[in-house]
């Protein structure tokens, strides 16, 4: 596929915003006010190997662990219903689980049309009217962004993610333009852990409008074997994106990747010592919009890396084995998983690390965590 270039200005003007700055649009679903709490999401197994999604408040004190059938990957908040969520099984999976917040159980479970399986992400518009997943149509080797009406989940649209295996999604701030990671790999579920397509797998991240499907723009880097699978967008429409390598143990390659309208992808690079130990896979990342400084968990080096978004620069790393899952909490700190079920906590200002982190018991997280707030 041709790739899309537009330059900063007619990106901006695309997305309806102003050519000098990014419009301030408060992210989060709920207002901060002192009725709502927070409550952590994430999938999770325990040492036996049971799937689950649980809930955990900032004391690292379970709400809830509700057994799944299947393992599950990314969980989400519905914006327009603050005591429900979904959490999207991990690829090959064909279920996606509704969650009662409040209430500590399970809804209704949406199943994926036939030929389709879902790559573990998804995210809801502003106002929570739609959801958008991606997906794999295996049938015919293409990626696809599927939405459905919340009311009750049925398809109304779906159009291509212009790429193959679509993996995290999400929307920028006019609410009607959706950014996607595009990995690249070709897989199967008859053969699901089988990346059939190495030498020619073309990752992406595209911008599409979520209206029309129409492809806004197109962006690569330079080594096609750098899987974009996950990102995050600040609340200035900033994106940052990681990658998991598919080529030689011995390359030393770019895992971090930002954007924000330009004609291209900008890659980042850690130091001498931080950039080898990444051990070329990331997991999940997280923006702090009031700084602009990334949190980027890297469970196979057994580090969160920290990236200043704005000047481009790799900041630290800290040593948390296997961390996985990263979000904001409300008060200012990082919070991080890890496949050990602790949870770490890290001053989003000095970037100093909690020494005594929570346990949560018997529960294995998976590499990803999110927030909702509900009253």
């Amino acid at each position: 596929m041709k790739q899309t270039r537009f330059s900063r200005r007619q990106f901006l003007m695309t997305l309806g915003l102003s050519v000098t700055a990014a419009p301030f649009v408060a992210k989060g679903f709920w207002p901060k006010g002192a009725q709502a709490s927070a409550l952590f999401l994430t999938a999770s197994d325990d040492k036996a190997g049971n799937h689950y999604v649980s809930g955990f408040n900032a004391r690292g004190e379970k709400r809830f662990q509700l057994p799944t059938e299947l393992r599950g990957h990314g969980v989400m908040a519905n914006p327009a219903h603050q005591h429900k969520a979904l959490m999207f099984a991990r690829r090959p999976g064909t279920v996606l689980f509704e969650v009662n917040l409040q209430q500590g159980v399970l809804g209704q479970q949406v199943e994926s049309a036939k030929g389709r399986h879902f790559f573990g992400h998804g995210c809801f518009s502003p106002e929570g009217r739609y959801l958008y997943t991606t997906e794999n149509d295996f049938i015919n080797g293409r990626g696809l962004v599927v939405v459905r009406d919340t009311f009750d989940y049925r398809i109304v649209n779906e159009f291509s993610s212009y790429g193959i295996g679509p993996h995290e999604i999400k929307i920028l701030s006019d609410g009607k333009t959706l950014v996607v990671a595009n990995g690249g790999i070709q897989t199967h579920p008859d053969t699901p852990r089988k990346k059939l397509n190495i030498p020619t797998m073309q990752p992406s991240l595209a911008y599409i409008d979520a209206q029309t499907g129409q492809l806004m723009g197109e962006y690569r880097l330079d080594n096609h074997k750098l899987s974009i699978r996950h990102l995050d967008v600040s609340e200035h429409d900033q994106v940052i994106a990681i990658m998991q390598y598919q080529g030689a143990k011995t390359d030393n390659v770019p895992l971090v990747a930002v954007h924000q309208g330009e004609e291209q992808l900008h890659a980042l690079m850690a130091d001498a010592t931080t950039q080898p130990a990444m051990n070329q896979y990331t997991a999940s990342t997280c923006i702090d919009s009031s700084t602009g400084v990334a949190g980027v968990t890297c469970p196979r080096g057994n580090l969160v890396t920290f990236w200043d978004t704005r000047s481009r620069q790799f900041i630290k790393a800290l040593k948390i084995k296997d961390a996985g899952g990263i979000t904001l909490a409300r008060n200012g700190q990082f919070m991080v998983t890890t496949g050990r079920g602790e949870i770490h906590r890290i001053s989003a200002t000095s970037l100093s690390l909690d020494k005594s982190p929570l346990l949560l018991s018997d529960t294995r997280c998976d590499n990803h965590l999110s927030l909702a707030l509900i009253g």
